[in-house]
């Protein structure tokens, strides 16, 4: 009975030694799976944070572009003012960004909060405005745990919040992840000679397409375009899928969307397929003093500019200049800069001898909700400055393409921007020239036209686009 008795202690021993080693093995387990989690939670949640912060971005970004087409309600739902009531300094524009929802790992719910400024250092010297974007993204980490992973180094890493907020020292609600993006966001005139949106068609090996600078003596001869000077800037892209070059005369690159260049055996510079550029669509004017409100105009007739920030502005019905008939666009006085805006709620037609004439020191924005027809003499700039006027094509309520063509043995020297457009490059049989830079939906060239694109453009005062010029992570 006595060793009965002594082998049963051994055995209620082994299994308490079993069960505590068990036990420990066990603890160590979930110990180490725990703190797995939690640093699988933090990885998880501290990416989160980017992702929201670059949501941030994003919505700064899309209110930037949202101006150049439809300013009056582009800063819908911002702030001038700070959380405080404080109003932001350097004219700044603060939203909450909220309930960004997604399923996987760490927190299902994202926030942002993002401010746009406009400090006066990031004025360039062309005196374009650039912008900063400054967002910052929140997500809490799930389960409310304020433990910190097994490895120090990750925290040190993440910066999680977990008691204090890094940046305010204010004690949080709930451990958070934080993070703040920074981008500045530059202003993007005319970059190229020619972009579309979808086909670029040249249809002959006689079209050349190059570059030259107006503002620069070496590249251009008085301001204007001279082929002994010609530079190798004449880039060409779509945001579709195939240029046909037509085996033309291509100095500079050639882009497309994930696409092709077909008959590029004279294209000088790289041929590129990651282009994109979102062609932003242009509304029409929501002017609240209009200086002339005119029908359809068919004869001579005058337009007076005034200072820049006074543009004078005209409404007309359509243009339609025939004969000897001259629409002229004059400074407020010879010598004078002079700034005039123009929205044609129709067609402009040019042909024969007709044409609109913009005079020396003369800036025009000229707005067409119709067809464009520029033929024959069409359209003389006088200062043969491409950046002294810009032609815009309204978009069509309807969706409708609309059309341009330049034809005939002039020139037409400016910025033609309408990316609802088919437009058509011709000549009348000897030469069509075109200086300056064309956005549209489809462009095709015939015979023996060129187009020469005026660097100038790229630091114009009217835009197409922002784009992000820089971006990094205030880790402070």
């Amino acid at each position: 009975m006595k060793r009965l008795q002594q082998n049963g202690a051994s055995v209620i021993i082994m299994v308490l030694i079993t069960f505590t080693v068990i036990s420990m093995i066990v603890g160590v387990v979930v110990f180490r799976t725990l703190n797995n989690y939690h640093t699988l939670v933090q990885i998880s949640s501290w990416q989160e944070a980017l992702l929201a912060a670059e949501s941030g971005n994003d919505t700064g970004m899309a209110a930037l572009r949202a101006t150049l087409s439809d300013s009056n309600n582009a800063w819908n739902g911002w702030s001038t003012a700070d959380a405080n009531g404080n109003t932001l300094a350097n004219s700044g524009r603060t939203c909450a960004v909220s309930n960004i929802t997604h399923t996987g790992e760490g927190n299902s719910q994202l926030n942002a909060t993002v401010t746009v400024d406009a400090p006066a250092q990031l004025i360039d010297s062309s005196g374009r405005q650039w912008y900063r974007i400054r967002a910052t993204g929140i997500t809490y980490l799930p389960g409310n745990t304020k433990l910190i992973g097994p490895d120090k180094r990750d925290h040190l890493l993440r910066r999680l919040s977990l008691v204090w907020d890094r940046k305010t020292g204010t004690r949080v609600m709930q451990p958070q992840a934080t993070r703040l993006i920074e981008v500045i966001a530059q202003p993007v005139a005319f970059q190229n000679a020619l972009v579309a949106a979808g086909l670029i068609q040249l249809n002959n090996y006689n079209i050349v397409i190059d570059s030259y600078d107006s503002r620069d003596p070496s590249k251009s001869t008085n301001g204007s375009y001279d082929p002994a000077k010609f530079q190798q800037n004449g880039d060409v892209a779509t945001d579709g899928n195939v240029i046909d070059a037509g085996n033309a005369y291509i100095y500079g690159d050639a882009s497309t969307n994930a696409g092709a260049v077909i008959n590029a055996a004279h294209v000088t510079g790289l041929q590129r397929t990651d282009f994109y550029q979102d062609l932003i669509p242009v509304q029409r004017p929501s002017w609240t003093v209009i200086n002339g409100n005119y029908g359809d105009i068919v004869n001579n007739m005058t337009l007076v500019g005034g200072s820049q920030s006074n543009p004078q502005r005209y409404k007309l019905s359509s243009v339609k200049e025939t004969g000897n008939n001259v629409l002229s666009l004059a400074p407020s006085a010879p010598g004078v800069e002079s700034y005039v805006e123009i929205w044609i709620t129709g067609d402009m037609n040019l042909q024969g001898n007709g044409e609109i004439e913009l005079q020396p020191h003369v800036h025009a924005k000229i707005y067409v909700e119709g067809n464009m027809a520029i033929n024959g003499n069409g359209f003389i700039n006088d200062s043969s400055q491409a950046p002294y006027l810009e032609i815009l094509g309204v978009h069509p309520d309807d969706g409708a393409s609309r059309s341009v063509t330049l034809t005939g043995n002039g020139s037409f020297i400016g910025a033609l921007y309408a990316p609802n457009a088919d437009v058509v490059l011709s000549d009348g049989g000897t030469n069509g020239t075109y200086c300056g830079s064309i956005v549209a939906k489809t462009i095709t060239m015939n015979n023996h036209t060129a187009v020469h694109y005026d660097e100038a453009l790229g630091d114009a005062p009217f835009l197409t686009d922002y784009k992000i010029a820089s971006w990094f992570e205030d880790n402070k």
